[in-house]
């Protein structure tokens, strides 16, 4: 597998729910490209690991 690494716009409310995520979660992401941005149109979860934040 080969990794490639891309600047991706996503929406607010994914992004909310993926900065509570620990790095190794798995997303796949529907794209469009606009112009030079690309845009996540989807974001779905295949392996979500939560970090552990204490209260």
């Amino acid at each position: 597998m080969d990794d490639k690494i891309s600047n991706i716009v996503i929406r607010p409310e994914n992004a909310d729910e993926l900065s509570e995520c620990k790095l190794g979660t798995f997303v796949r992401l529907d794209v469009k490209e606009i112009g030079s941005k690309k845009f996540a149109m989807q974001l779905e979860f295949l392996s979500k690991t939560t970090k552990n934040i204490a209260a």
